[in-house]
């Protein structure tokens, strides 16, 4: 394959870092590091510029903490600096990254993302037969660096670029592995990694169907041995080229017509249903909002646009009868 070369100059480019700040502050632009970077602005990017031309750069210290909801995660977020860097390496990357990527992996991509992807995933559950739905134990916390570089290589030519990449990689983990949640770059990182599961299903496995969102995806078979024989030859496989292993309390093999679990939906060939876990996560997380607004810690704006969003979400299984219940559940 033809590797992607001079990108590095363009990275670093006054212009180029301009545009990535612009990026980097939506919906940011009254917290306290972002003004104080856009205080001093052009001397700010002249600055990251330099340390990106003399090879200098270095990641600031990222905040850490845990949320429980729907699962314990441990989330990173940069300084605002590094966020900056991060568009400005994915304004001049993705394209690059774009087309390492089967077109049938979702996650994080523009014109992609969860509503394209549960269509699709109707598509597949039309097909008839048996899916086997599974994701990654602890995917972004044990993705190994090494490999993670060598796919990198494989990508880009320019030494400077990939040591810039191979100092961001570095930093986020630890003993040679591990992505920090919540950076920009881990989500394209995570993508990249997963690229090579993509083509060993599509040239070994060869199933009726395939879908990928992030570590979470699914394979559809003719039969329930035939689905359980794909299986065994990913997880050995994961194990022994990615070093990853797949959740076993997170693989299920079903019927098509019997539903199955992606994205916090059943999907069904008639099209989907809402999970009842995450139908309980939503009003959990409503009644949280709400008692806010109860409080004055948000406005009834922030809280007509949570239901709002919350009802859009539920649109897309058609949750009419849900609909109404989050409703006058709302209205209490």
């Amino acid at each position: 394959m033809k590797r992607a070369g001079g990108l590095f100059d363009s990275l670093a480019s006054f212009e180029n870092i301009y545009l990535a700040y612009l990026k980097a502050r939506r919906g940011k632009r009254h917290r306290e590091s972002v003004d104080r970077f856009g205080f001093h602005l052009e001397g700010e990017i002249l600055r990251l510029q330099k340390d990106l031309e003399e090879g200098r750069y270095e990641p600031g210290r990222m905040m850490e903490f845990t949320i429980l909801d729907p699962k314990r995660r441990k989330i990173h977020a940069s300084p605002f600096r590094d966020r900056v860097l991060h568009h400005a390496i994915l304004n001049v990357t993705e394209g690059v990254f774009e087309r390492a990527l089967d077109h049938d992996s979702y996650a994080c991509r523009k014109g992609k993302g969860t509503d394209a992807a549960l269509r699709r995933a109707v598509v597949l559950s039309r097909r008839g037969g048996w899916v086997l739905k599974t994701d990654v134990e602890t995917f972004f916390a044990t993705v190994d660096h090494g490999i993670l570089k060598g796919l990198l290589e494989r990508r880009f030519k320019d030494q400077r670029l990939l040591d810039l990449l191979g100092r961001i990689i570095d930093h986020g983990g630890a003993c040679a592995r591990g992505l920090p949640i919540g950076n920009l770059t881990s989500q394209w990182f995570a993508n990249l990694y997963l690229g090579p599961l993509d083509r060993f299903v599509r040239e070994r496995v060869r199933p009726r169907g395939y879908i990928r969102y992030m570590d979470d995806f699914a394979l559809v078979g003719g039969s329930r041995e035939e689905v359980q024989g794909m299986l065994r030859g990913l997880a050995a496989w994961l194990r022994c080229e990615l070093k990853l292993e797949l959740k076993e309390s997170a693989t299920h093999i079903h019927p098509t017509t019997a539903g199955w679990p992606f994205l916090g939906f059943r999907v069904f060939p008639r099209g989907l249903r809402v999970h009842p876990r995450s139908w309980r996560l939503w009003k959990k997380r409503h009644q949280a909002t709400y008692h806010d607004y109860e409080r004055g810690r948000i406005s009834l704006e922030d809280l007509v646009r949570s239901t709002e969003c919350r009802l859009a979400h539920l649109d897309r299984a058609g949750c009419v009868a849900l609909r109404r219940k989050e409703i006058r559940w709302a209205e209490l």
